[in-house]
C-alpha cells in the first residue's frame, strides 16, 4: 500500500500548501493525510506518505516562482481553445489570448509581446475564469504581437471539429460538441440540462470513455475470453484517446486500465486495484501538479477511492445493501457540487443513473461517426431523443431552491465525510448515523439567516456593465436596479444566486432607478423567480420605508431623457450617508445642490458608471463624499469610467472602489436583531 500511501502524501503536500490561501485546499490535505496515517499500519506506508508530503510541497512551491518580465517566450502549447491556448514555457504557464484558435496541443511556438496581468470581465455567483486559470497554475498572460511556428503537430484535429461539428443543426451540434469535445454551447437541450443539475453529465467525458470501453470490452467477451476482451477493448480505446481531445478524465480510465492490463499479465497481480488508481494519480500529478486542484480530477479519483474502500468496508452486507450504501455515499460525495446552481434536484440520482448510458450510446455514435463520415439522420434522431427525456425529466423534476455551502460549512462537511469512513471501517454504525444526522443539522442551521438578522449591509453587486445595489437592514432588504445582459439571464444566473447567498428569501422592494436595459433589464425574470413584495418605478413613491431605512428621492425635476429621469436615492444607514445616483447627468446635479446646498454624503454611487456626463466638479465639491463606488465592466466599450472623472476624483481626495476590479463590494454592520 505504499503507492496509496505515496499518492496520498502528494496530494496532502500540494493542497497543504495552497490551504493558506485556499481553506477547502486545507481540508483536502488534512483529509487525505488522515487517511494516510489509517492506512499506514506498516513503517513502508508510513516512510512513503511522508515522503510524498515533501514532494507535494517541494512541487507546490513552484507555482510560487515570479514571472520574469520578457519580450519573448518560447513553449509548447498545453491546452488548446478556440479562443486562447496555454503555453508552457518549462517553468510558467501564459494565458494567450487568439481568436478563432486552431492550435493544437504540442505545438511548439515563440511569441513576441509583453507579459500582462490576468484580467476578465467577472460577475457575481458566475464562472470565475481568473480564478479557473490560477488553478492551473496560469497567473500571467501574454499579449501576443508576433507568432512564429517552430513545431507543427501533423495531426490537425481542431479544424476537423469544426469541420464536422457545422454537418449538424445547431442542437445536434451543442450536444456532440460538449460530449465529445467538452465545450459547453448554448441549446435548448444544453439549458434544459442545466437547469436539472445534469448539464456536467454532457461534460463527463471520462465517465462516458470509461463507459464506453466497458460495453465495448462486453460485447468482446461474448465470443472471446476476458483477457482478449480487455486487449480489444483497451486498443479501441488508445484509437479513441490519440484522435480525441485528451481530457483529464480520459487519461485516468486509459492510463488505470493499461496498469491494471499490465498488473494482470505481466505483474501477477501483484498490487491491489487501490494501489493501481494511487499510480495513475501520482502519474497524472508527475505530468502537471496543477491537476490537484481541478475538480474533474478530484471527483474522479474520490469516486474512484469511495467506490475502493467502500468494497472492502461494506462487503460483509448483503449485495443489495452494499449497491444503496455506495450509492449513498457517493451521492454525499458530489452534494455539494450539485448545490452549486442553489437547486436542490430531489430525482438527481435517478436521472444521472438513467441519462448516463443514454449518453455513452450517442457518445460512442458521436465519436464513431467523427472518425469515419457523419451520422446526420441517425445522430439527429438521438439529439431529439435525449431533448424528449431532458424535457420529461424537467417536468417530472422536484426541486427546492437552497443556497449553496459557504467555506466552513463544506470545510466542516467533507471532514465528517472523511471520519465518516473512519467510523464505517471500525463498524461503529451508531457513529455513522450521528454524523449523517449531524452534517443535516449544519446544513440546515447554515440555511437559516443568523448573521442577517442581526446586521445592515449595503452591497454593489458585480452586475458587469450596469448597476445593481442591494441594502438590507435585518430581515427587510430592497434592490436598487438589476442589471442586464443579452447573453444570459442576469437574474438566475447573478443576482438570484448573490441573494440566496446572502441568506435573503424575499425582498421588500425592487427599485427602478429608470428604464435603461444595464440597470433594469433582469427585472421580469426576478419577478418571476424571486418573491419580491412590492416594484417602484416612480420618484411620486418615495419617501419609501422598509425597516429601519428611509430612502429620499431628490431628483424631481421632470427633464427629458431616459438618465435626467434617473432617481437619485438618499439615505442614512449603518452610520454612513449614501447617495445612489443612477445615470443621473451633470444638469440633475447641479439642480439638485442648488436646491439643497448642504447636501452630504460618505458614500457615492458615481452617475453613469463613472461617465464624463456625470460627476460635474460642483457636485463633488458640495457633496463631499468619501469614497465614490463605479459600478462598471471590465474593458467595457464605453469607456467607462472616464479617465478626466477619475482625475477629479483623485484631485479632491475621494478613494475610488470600482466592481470591475474588486468584484461585489459590500458594507455590513453588526445591528440589534430585527424580525
Amino acid at each position: 500500500m505504499a503507492l496509496l500511501g505515496l499518492f496520498l502524501g502528494i496530494l496532502s503536500g500540494l493542497h497543504l500548501l495552497r490551504g493558506f490561501l485556499a481553506p477547502i485546499s486545507f481540508l483536502i490535505a488534512l483529509g487525505t493525510f488522515l487517511i494516510g496515517l489509517r492506512i499506514a499500519k506498516s513503517q513502508k506506508v508510513g516512510k512513503a506518505l511522508f515522503l510524498g508530503l515533501f514532494l507535494g510541497l517541494a512541487f507546490g512551491a513552484l507555482r510560487y516562482i515570479p514571472y520574469p518580465d520578457v519580450r519573448e517566450i518560447r513553449g509548447i502549447v498545453i491546452d488548446a481553445k478556440t479562443s486562447y491556448f496555454i503555453l508552457f514555457d518549462g517553468v510558467h504557464k501564459y494565458y494567450v489570448n487568439e481568436r478563432n484558435s486552431l492550435r493544437e496541443v504540442g505545438d511548439i511556438l515563440l511569441l513576441k509581446g509583453e507579459v500582462e496581468d490576468l484580467r476578465f470581465t467577472t460577475y457575481e455567483s458566475r464562472f470565475d475564469f481568473k480564478a479557473y486559470l490560477e488553478d492551473k497554475n496560469v497567473f500571467r498572460s501574454f499579449s501576443c504581437s508576433k507568432y512564429i511556428e517552430l513545431f507543427h503537430v501533423p495531426l490537425r484535429l481542431k479544424a476537423k471539429e469544426a469541420s464536422f461539428l457545422s454537418s449538424f443543426d445547431g442542437e445536434t451540434a451543442s450536444l456532440l460538441d460538449g460530449l465529445l469535445f467538452g465545450h459547453r454551447e448554448t441549446s435548448a437541450s444544453m439549458n434544459t440540462a442545466s437547469s436539472l443539475g445534469l448539464a456536467n453529465l454532457f461534460m463527463a467525458s471520462g465517465i462516458l470513455y470509461g463507459l464506453l470501453l466497458h460495453a465495448v470490452e462486453r460485447f468482446i467477451f461474448l465470443r472471446y475470453d476476458e483477457m482478449e476482451s480487455k486487449v480489444v477493448s483497451l486498443g479501441f480505446g488508445t484509437v479513441l484517446l490519440l484522435l480525441l481531445p485528451k481530457k483529464i478524465g480520459i487519461w485516468r480510465v486509459y492510463l488505470t486500465r493499461v496498469a491494471s492490463l499490465v498488473n494482470k499479465m505481466v505483474l501477477r497481480n501483484r498490487f491491489k486495484h487501490i494501489e493501481i488508481v494511487s499510480f495513475v494519480g501520482i502519474l497524472l500529478l508527475a505530468f502537471d501538479a496543477s491537476n490537484a486542484y481541478q475538480v474533474g480530477y478530484l471527483l474522479g479519483f474520490g469516486l474512484g477511492f469511495v467506490n475502493t474502500l467502500s468494497t472492502y468496508i461494506i462487503r460483509r452486507n448483503k449485495p443489495d445493501i452494499r449497491r444503496l450504501i455506495r450509492l449513498l455515499l457517493v451521492y454525499m460525495l458530489v452534494f455539494p457540487l450539485s448545490l452549486g446552481n442553489g437547486t436542490l434536484h430531489f430525482l438527481y440520482p435517478f436521472f444521472a443513473s438513467l441519462l448516463l448510458p443514454i449518453l455513452s450510446l450517442f457518445a460512442f455514435l458521436g465519436w464513431l461517426s467523427f472518425l469515419s463520415v457523419p451520422f446526420r439522420s441517425i445522430l439527429h434522431s438521438y439529439a431529439y431523443l435525449v431533448s424528449i427525456i431532458l424535457k420529461s425529466m424537467d417536468k417530472l423534476d422536484f426541486s427546492i431552491e437552497l443556497p449553496s455551502l459557504d467555506q466552513i460549512t463544506l470545510l466542516v462537511y467533507y471532514f465528517s465525510f472523511v471520519i465518516l469512513f473512519y467510523f464505517l471501517n471500525m463498524k461503529h454504525n451508531g457513529m455513522v448515523i450521528k454524523i449523517l444526522i449531524a452534517n443535516m443539522a449544519l446544513y440546515l442551521l447554515s440555511i437559516v439567516p443568523i448573521v442577517p438578522l442581526c446586521s445592515g449591509e449595503v452591497a454593489f453587486i458585480n452586475v458587469g456593465q450596469g448597476d445593481s445595489i442591494l441594502i438590507r437592514d435585518g430581515s427587510h432588504a430592497a434592490l436598487i436596479d438589476t442589471g442586464g445582459n443579452i447573453n444570459f439571464d442576469m437574474a438566475k444566473e447573478v443576482v438570484i444566486p448573490f441573494l440566496r447567498k446572502k441568506r435573503i428569501y424575499h425582498l421588500d422592494y425592487l427599485i427602478a432607478s429608470h428604464g435603461d436595459f444595464d440597470h433594469i433589464g433582469a427585472k421580469d425574470s426576478l419577478l418571476a423567480h424571486f418573491p419580491v413584495d412590492h416594484f417602484i418605478d416612480s420618484a411620486e413613491a418615495f419617501p419609501l420605508t422598509f425597516g429601519g431605512v428611509t430612502l429620499t428621492n431628490y431628483n424631481h425635476f421632470s427633464l427629458e431623457g431616459e438618465n435626467e429621469s434617473s432617481l437619485v436615492l438618499y439615505t442614512e444607514f449603518i452610520d454612513k450617508k449614501w447617495l445612489f445616483t443612477g445615470d443621473a447627468p451633470k444638469e440633475i446635479e447641479k439642480l439638485i445642490i442648488a436646491e439643497h446646498p448642504d447636501l452630504d454624503c460618505d458614500i457615492l454611487k458615481a452617475g453613469h458608471h463613472g461617465s464624463k456626463t456625470s460627476s460635474c466638479l460642483e457636485w463633488l465639491k458640495t457633496i463631499t463624499p468619501e469614497t465614490a463606488i463605479i459600478s462598471c465592466g471590465y474593458k467595457n466599450h464605453y469607456g467607462h469610467p472616464d479617465k478626466e472623472v477619475m482625475s477629479r476624483f483623485a484631485s479632491l481626495g475621494i478613494e475610488v472602489r470600482r466592481t470591475d476590479v474588486e468584484g461585489t463590494i459590500t458594507y455590513q454592520k453588526i445591528l440589534a436583531p430585527k424580525l
